[in-house]
């Protein structure tokens, strides 16, 4: 009986701190959102260190964006527990459109906007800084 209750106990922590790494981080997020920033979607991503047998860990989501409209993807990376910034790429096709990482400078920037000159499907792939494992939310929005 007392190992039942003890991995009750750690499955329900172990749930826990799943649950404040999505839901914080959402609402942290959302909460970054400007006055003329309209919600269309929110990604969670959470990812492990990168190995070698996947040296690259990567989550994949698609989003349909319309031409003519103008989008800020935000990424919030969970720094307290894990040690990286979620790096967020828009591809259209094999198409890299934008991303939030300045190679040049190495830095990660929180937000980028987007002005779509396609209708259609495109892709979202999020990574972390250096294979380190990884918590964020991606937040797609529409600036009115």
């Amino acid at each position: 009986m007392k190992k039942v209750i003890l991995i009750s106990i750690l499955l329900i922590s172990g749930l826990a701190v799943n649950a404040q790494c999505d839901k914080e981080l959402v609402k942290i997020a959302k909460s970054k959102l400007s006055e003329n920033e309209v919600l269309i979607n929110e990604f969670k991503v959470k990812l492990n260190k990168a190995d070698i047998n996947d040296p690259a860990p990567v989550a994949k989501f698609s989003q349909k964006l319309e031409e003519g409209k103008k989008y800020r993807l935000r990424t919030v990376s969970d720094k307290e527990e894990y040690n990286s910034s979620g790096i967020l790429r828009l591809f259209e096709s094999n198409r890299l459109l934008a991303t939030n990482h300045e190679g040049s400078t190495d830095k990660v920037y929180e937000l980028f906007t987007f002005i779509c000159n396609s209708t259609g499907d495109y892709k979202l792939l999020v990574t972390f800084k250096d294979g380190k494992a990884g918590c964020a939310v991606v937040i797609v929005s529409e600036v009115k």
